[in-house]
């Protein structure tokens, strides 16, 4: 195991956001510590109590709660690196637009690009490829943003195609390779 890092984990609004609980486990298991980052399109698709069990944490969820409200500056101090596992469309072009609606977003526009920033993608193909969501990456991408993926396959909604979530195993070894973790 490679020293012990400090991981900003956030989950947006996603049915992957089921085999994003795969990876975090898999990162506390392997003795990293993982602040967990929650939208409110995230928390749809899978519940609070699961993600604060899963990294041993509180899930912060909101810009505005009492006695969080610097944590869109702090974290990015305390982290060594970020991943944004699963990433929306809706995020990804949000990010790439400079819009600042929640914590998370919120985070990126106060992210300085000093330590890596992942992001794996998961949504429907025909999201994936149009061509607001592919400027919006290609601009993400300049700005220095890793994006992990997309698979090619069948996703949630029946259809197929390039979009679908990389596995877990597939994820860490990216992640492994950017000698991160």
């Amino acid at each position: 195991m490679s020293k012990s890092k400090k991981i900003l984990f956030s989950l947006t609004g996603s049915i992957a956001c089921f085999k994003a609980c795969g990876l975090l486990s898999e990162l506390v298991k392997k003795g990293h510590v993982v602040q967990v980052v929650a939208t409110h399109g995230a928390q749809q698709f899978i519940g609070l109590p699961t993600l604060e069990g899963l990294s041993g944490k509180k899930v912060l969820t909101d810009l505005y709660s009492a006695g969080d409200a610097m944590e869109h500056i702090d974290l990015h101090k305390w982290a060594d690196f970020h991943v944004t596992c699963p990433m929306s469309a809706h995020k990804i072009n949000e990010f790439a637009a400079g819009l600042g609606s929640d914590l998370l977003s919120t985070l990126f526009l106060s992210y300085n690009f000093e330590k890596p920033w992942f992001m794996v993608p998961a949504m429907n193909p025909h999201m994936y490829h149009h061509p607001i969501t592919q400027n919006s990456i290609a601009k993400l991408n300049e700005l220095g943003v890793q994006f992990i993926g997309p698979d090619s396959g069948q996703v949630a909604c029946g259809y197929t195609g390039l979009g679908r979530m990389l596995e877990v195993e597939q994820i860490l070894t990216y992640l492994k390779h950017k000698e991160v973790v």
